[in-house]
């Protein structure tokens, strides 16, 4: 790096003069990946053209939710004063674990901690009835969700029938293997049902061995079970756990921090906790953990030792503290090479694919989380695996309710109008998505390299779910760390000779601008890709139709005009096809920068460039025109999100119809510049191919009588001379006779009289004399 280059600039060289290449990938130029924006001069090298809109509405729905997930950046990227305490998710005693060990271990837990348990123990239901049960059956097995406090319930329980003798008991190979060497006497045994493994839940008859053996020894067992959902034994054994009010939770634990000293200030520090700031920092779905820590540092506040700004801040870091607590296994992960040692991944994979892929179907988020196992595992162990991955055994309940995470139902999208209700899964707290590749990629410098292969390779799907995703999240990690984020997962696609390696840039380079620790350098970059190689300029002119390019709209559309007119600035020898490609991309930018919501500028823009007096700028006018006709109500759906700007309503009830028929329906003062523009590009040369997209105006108003009428209304408005209603009465024709789509009569005739009502004086003229 130049001894001048400002701190947050990338260690290369200039990328418009020496462009990096990634490794030559031989099969990737036959792949058909798709065209990036459907029009024939924009087809990948080696590869088949897709169709002009192909599965636009599922990159647009990923986009969305993708910012969505990661619009907190920066917001938890890491904890200002973190205090990691032993209490985590209820348990008061020292959170072992036996994940990476195959032999059983017992230990007695401590007086003062079941001292503490006694003293904040929320009730829950059907408790006195657990513990009469497991004082007659010897073994009980509470079945719920992680982080709810069944091991805090079970040490109570166990408590009280035990005398105080309450242990905890790791059995890795479940409780099947549990002997009578195993187990003390007259003591009460905690046992965690693992997450991973050949079993997810205790049979009948191991529930009926245990229990004989634990009375041999005059013992008691409660099984906690976060990992079966409704699967293993129903009985008397079994109880379906619910957890303890949260209300209560947080009452026993600042009464017992406060201590009968100070028992006055208890009303003082439960209504700090009702504040509206103290919620937000908390998030809508907080744990009982989070709720021992919130009392903590109420206790602190109302004691004079944190000033309110310090709890909201305590409550923030929250966040952070949950993921250090989730990853803390990947810390000395490479000191065994056991397959045993290893299942644990499985959990920490899967919460990484859910913060990349989160609002996904759980199939995508489980297919993607196998696959970074896949590469954690053979980063840890290059030796050949003799054992299939540890996630092919974690079942959803446990991989949902151990990652605070939840099924939803949402909308999953097929091609162009196919869509279909379905469940969708993500993060209770949308915090997570972000702080989960923070923390991973700022604390783990080992997992950096596999995280940049499983990304890299997800950019390469066909599914727009999946590579616009993985895109994103390549963004995010180079927002958080640009110098070693732009090099390994941005910049080698910024050059590459196929389309969808390109996207797959600009899209990650859309979400880095975002981050105002990258959104300088990711600018200047743009600025400099303006005049660079192909590759170069062709990623900054898709940049700049997303998000990115509404942060300075002017100084966007004057780089998308120099990028759109390659005539001006190239050599006369270049190749020809690469003019074409830069003009469809550019177009398909302009087009996208309206969807965004820039529809004043965009519209003025347009209009003033399609009576330019240079060839290039009304070519590059006439294909924007063409990219935005083809366009529908839904792209215009996702305004809300576009770095946090809203330029106006959504038209949520036009999402099928066309976006420009749609804008000026729900806005009438934007009929005249449509219309004027329309009337502009179906004069001009490329008009025919205008007309032809025009088609299917009149197919989605045969459909729907909603958008027919506004149709009717509209058509009028791009007649101003003869040569304008042939055209278009031409193309009613053209359909009433379409063999497999013709336009039924009724809507035809409707169609052809709104074009002869056209009002102005020369178009009534002809069109009476015609008649006549």
């Amino acid at each position: 790096m130049a001894d001048d280059a400002p701190p947050d600039h990338p260690p290369d060289t200039d990328p418009s003069e020496s462009p990096p290449r990634a490794a030559s990938d031989p099969d990737k130029a036959n792949k058909s990946t798709g065209t990036a924006f459907g029009d024939p001069g924009d087809r990948e090298r080696g590869g088949a053209e897709r169709d002009p809109v192909g599965d636009d509405r599922s990159e647009n729905e990923a986009y969305r939710r993708g910012r969505e997930s990661f619009r907190s950046t920066g917001n938890t990227a890491s904890a200002s004063r973190s205090k990691v305490k032993n209490i985590i998710g209820g348990n008061y005693y020292n959170n072992k674990t036996s994940d990476s060990s195959d032999k059983k271990t017992s230990w007695l837990l401590r007086p003062k901690m079941l001292d503490q348990i006694r003293l904040t123990f929320a009730g829950v239901a059907d408790y006195e009835r657990m513990r009469d049960t497991v004082s007659s059956t010897r073994v009980i097995v509470l079945r719920g969700c992680a982080g709810t406090g069944m091991k805090t319930t079970a040490v109570r329980l166990l408590d009280e029938v035990a005398a105080g003798k309450v242990a905890w008991l790791d059995s890795p190979d479940g409780v099947g293997s549990i002997r009578e060497k195993d187990l003390g006497k007259k003591r009460g045994y905690v046992v965690r049902l693992t997450s991973v493994g050949p079993r997810v839940g205790p049979t009948e008859l191991e529930l009926d061995a245990l229990a004989e053996l634990l009375n041999k020894r005059k013992c008691w067992c409660v099984l906690v079970d976060s990992t079966s959902g409704d699967q293993g034994a129903r009985s008397d054994y079994v109880f379906d756990y619910l957890a303890p009010d949260y209300q209560d939770v947080l009452r026993n634990h600042v009464a017992w921090r406060l201590g009968p000293d100070d028992a006055e200030k208890l009303t003082d520090a439960l209504r700090v906790a009702e504040d509206d700031r103290v919620h937000a920092a908390l998030g809508a779905h907080r744990t009982l953990g989070d709720l021992v820590r919130l009392a903590e540092l109420l206790v602190e506040h109302v004691r004079g030792a944190l000033e309110f700004e310090d709890v909201v801040v305590g409550c923030v870091d929250l966040v952070a503290e949950q993921m250090v607590s989730w990853f803390a296994c990947l810390r000395h992960v490479g000191r065994s090479t056991k397959k045993s040692g290893h299942e644990h991944l499985a959990l920490a994979a899967f919460r990484i694919a859910l913060a990349v892929l989160n609002i996904s179907t759980y199939h995508q988020v489980a297919t993607a989380a196998r696959q970074l196992e896949a590469d954690l595992v053979a980063a840890i162990d290059p030796a050949p695996a003799t054992k299939a991955l540890a996630s092919i055994s974690l079942d959803r309940q446990t991989a949902l309710t151990s990652s605070r995470a939840r099924l939803c139902p949402g909308v999953i999208s097929f091609g162009v109008d196919a869509v279909v209700d379905g469940e969708l899964v993500r993060y209770l707290d949308d915090r997570f998505p972000i702080a989960v590749l923070d923390h991973v990629w700022s604390t783990y410098n080992w997992l950096r390299a596999p995280l940049v292969k499983w990304l890299t390779e997800l950019g390469r799907d066909y599914s727009a779910v999946i590579w616009v995703r993985a895109a994103q999240a390549a963004g995010a990690l180079a927002g958080i760390d640009f110098s070693d984020g732009f090099p390994q997962l941005i910049s080698p696609n910024v050059y590459a000779e196929t389309i969808q390696e390109r996207r797959f840039a600009a899209v990650a380079l859309d979400q880095a601008s975002q981050d105002e620790r990258s959104h300088n350098v990711v600018t200047e970059f743009l600025r400099r890709w303006r005049t660079g190689s192909e590759g170069a300029r062709w990623t900054a002119a898709a940049t700049h139709g997303y998000g990115q390019g509404l942060d300075d709209i002017d100084a966007t559309l004057d780089a998308l005009r120099v990028l759109g007119t390659p005539d001006e600035t190239l050599d006369a020898l270049d190749d020809p096809s690469g003019r074409r490609v830069m003009i469809t991309v550019v177009s398909r930018s302009l087009s996208s920068l309206l969807a965004f919501g820039a529809v004043e500028p965009i519209l003025a823009t347009l209009n003033d460039w399609a009576r330019h007096e240079r060839t290039s700028m009304r070519t590059l006018t006439g294909a924007a025109v063409l990219q935005l006709v083809r366009k529908r109500g839904f792209h215009f759906t996702y305004l809300d999100i576009s770095g946090g700007r809203d330029y106006r309503d959504q038209l949520p009830r036009h999402g099928r119809w066309p976006l420009l028929l749609a804008l000026q329906h729900e806005n009438p003062p934007l009929t005249t510049p449509i219309a004027r523009l329309l009337r502009a590009a179906l004069r001009g040369n490329g008009g025919d191919r205008v007309t032809d997209a025009l088609q299917s105006w009149l197919a989605i108003a045969a459909r729907d009588p909603s958008c027919l009428s506004a149709l009717i209304e509209f058509l009028p408005q791009l007649v101003e001379i003869p040569s304008d209603s042939a055209r278009l009465l031409h193309l009613v024709t053209e359909r009433r006779r379409d063999w497999a789509e013709p336009l039924r009569p009724e809507v035809a005739d409707a169609l052809e009289i709104a074009l002869h009502s056209a009002s102005t004086w020369e178009v009534h003229r002809w069109t009476t004399s015609t008649i006549s």
